[in-house]
């Protein structure tokens, strides 16, 4: 019969992952409430959780600008408190960088697609961090490039061992909150399409 509404019609896509976004809204608040906390009460010179943040915002939204608003947040947030700086436009390049390995990362259970992001991210952040500590407060020349990494590499190590820290520790955080609601995991799976509406 014409005009007749069909019972069985689907509901509209939103409402699949109504779950889905909520857990997501939950991840980012503690997530940069995290990083600003850790940014503030550091460990150790570049044993910080921005990077891997990044990469977790860059594996979990499937809208580059949205993740990237986030993973920004936590980094301006933190820095209103530390201190603005000459190198905060080569970090923010680099903390992009970051957030574009996170996007490499499709399936978020893959050990070697989580390592492969934190160690191609903590590298480009070491280069690129430590070309403009070079170009801002050394030498112009071959000896001052090759001095100012030199000097950089205990902080390298530091920046390794934080990135695969916590790259580790978030997505664990993030698997663990599925495994306790599996029909937010249900929920996740059915975003992976690529008709999928996106955040």
């Amino acid at each position: 019969m014409s005009g007749s509404t069909n019972p069985q019609s689907p509901s509209p896509p939103v409402a699949r992952f109504d779950g889905w976004m909520l857990a997501r809204i939950g991840i980012v608040l503690l997530g940069v409430a995290f990083v600003v906390w850790s940014r503030l009460n550091p460990v150790a010179d570049n044993f910080s959780p921005m990077g891997a943040f990044a990469i977790l915002c860059g594996a979990t939204f499937y809208n580059p600008l949205l993740g990237m608003v986030v993973a920004f947040s936590a980094a301006l947030i933190s820095d209103s408190f530390i201190q603005y700086h000459d190198l905060m436009p080569a970090t923010y390049l680099s903390f992009m960088l970051y957030l574009l390995m996170g996007r490499l990362v499709r399936s978020q259970t893959d050990f070697k697609q989580m390592v492969a992001a934190a160690f191609l991210g903590g590298l480009q952040f070491f280069i690129i961090t430590n070309l403009a500590m070079w170009w801002y407060y050394y030498p112009r020349d071959w000896a001052g490039l090759v001095n100012c990494f030199e000097l950089a590499i205990p902080f390298y190590r530091m920046t390794l061992a934080s990135d695969f820290g916590f790259v580790a520790l978030l997505f664990a955080a993030k698997q663990a909150l599925f495994a306790a609601l599996p029909a937010l995991a249900a929920a996740q799976t059915s975003t992976d399409s690529p008709q999928a509406i996106q955040s």
